[in-house]
């Protein structure tokens, strides 16, 4: 556990898949002990040629049996410049989420989170489409500091 204002590293530096699906990277647990995370989604290098990658970062309250969206990025374009995308998550906030709704997975808004308060673990999960040539993956990393 990291202490309240320190840095969370949520996915290290990663490489994205090159075909098209989704593919579940890092989980992250230990975080119910948090209210509010400020996030960063950092596209440090474009890969090349056709693709398009979005992330999501998905919690989990029943110990990652099922999983439900709280950050979705923008899509990324493969050769585009880097970025770094921020979000903030809040814990402290009345939820968005309509009672008694399914959760939803790789399904928020792109740009988008879903406030309120959250599972004991966060996954990064990348969606890739769009692939054609011979692409290289773009470089992202995902960190967060927690209080």
């Amino acid at each position: 556990m990291v202490q309240a204002g320190g840095l969370l590293t949520l996915q290290a530096s990663q490489v994205s898949a090159i075909v098209n699906g989704t593919t579940t990277r890092t989980t992250t647990t230990w975080l119910a002990a948090y209210r509010d995370l400020v996030l960063l989604v950092n596209i440090t290098g474009g890969g090349a040629a056709t693709g398009t990658l979005q992330l999501f970062l998905q919690d989990s309250v029943d110990g990652g049996t099922t999983w439900d969206d709280v950050v979705a990025s923008n899509t990324f374009v493969f050769g585009a410049a880097p970025v770094t995308q921020r979000f903030i998550l809040s814990g402290r906030i009345a939820t968005t989420i309509t009672q008694g709704s399914a959760v939803v997975n790789e399904a928020l808004t792109a740009g988008t989170v879903r406030n309120g308060p959250w599972g004991d673990r966060i996954r990064v999960r990348e969606v890739v489409s769009g692939i054609a040539g011979g692409p290289t993956g773009p470089t992202y990393t995902v960190t967060a500091v927690a209080k």
